[in-house]
Formats: C-alpha cells, structure tokens, sequence
C-alpha cells in the first residue's frame, strides 16, 4: 500500500459486496461472528472487511452468488462425486443452478415473444381497419 494507494486485488471485490450485501452480512455473522453494521460505526475497516470476504469458505453464501451456483459444502460435493461415479450422471443438485438460469431465460424468451406476437396482431388489426374503412368510402363514393 505504499503511497496510500488502495491494494488493487481487495479493492476490486468491493462492487461486488455492495450488490450482495446480504449474503455478506449472512456470511460475516455465521463464519466469523463479526456484524456487518459495524462497518457504519467505524468499527470494521474496508480493509478487514475485503480480507474477512475474500477469506469466506466455498460454501458461503456470498460465494455462491457471486459464482451463481448453490451453496455446496466440500462434504456434500464429495458425495456428488461417488454419486456421478457410481451412477455415470451427474448428480441433479450440481445442475440445478444451471437448469434454474435455462427455465428464467426460455420463459423471458416466452414472454418476448408473446409481446411481439401481441404486437404484430395489434397492428394487422390496426391495419385491417384501415383497409375496411377505405373500402367502405370507396363504396360510398
């Protein structure tokens, strides 16, 4: 930190720790006791609190959002192995994040294209009445 510069490493997980600080705050009091409030009463440094973070297990729920997958421990992935070697799948639990994310997307999907065929529908009935009603004009003339 020579010049008073922050630590380039620390400092970059702090965007990250403003967007889930629930799970940090969650994480925080489970692993180290520590509240996370302290850090607006100037009891817990930004520096301790980037080094508390980035020292958080595998399992923790800060690190499982960040890295977008469920909250795993090292037992539970253990088993997953003997699992997937026993069996020759791949355990459900691993792909659940991944399976979750593709259900989001194709209903967004879904959605988007809902609203563009309820567009296009708008505008062919839009359309068809002008037709109609420069038909009947025509008729009337």
């Amino acid at each position: 930190m020579a010049g008073g510069c922050w630590p380039g490493k620390l400092i970059a997980d702090l965007p990250q720790i403003k967007q889930h600080s629930p799970e940090v705050e969650a994480d925080l009091l489970r692993f180290y006791g520590v509240d996370y409030r302290d850090r607006w009463r100037g009891r817990l440094s930004i520096r301790r609190l980037l080094v508390l973070v980035r020292g958080l297990p595998d399992d923790s729920a800060y690190k499982s959002a960040v890295g977008g997958v469920f909250p795993i421990s090292p037992e539970t992935m253990v088993l997953m192995d003997l699992f997937h070697a026993v069996s020759g799948q791949r355990h459900w639990y691993r792909t659940a994040k991944a399976d979750t994310d593709k259900r989001q997307r194709l209903a967004r999907e879904r959605e988007a294209s809902r609203a563009r065929v309820a567009k296009m529908r708008r505008e062919a009935r839009e359309h068809n009445a002008r037709v109609l009603a420069r038909r009947a004009a025509e008729a009337n003339n």
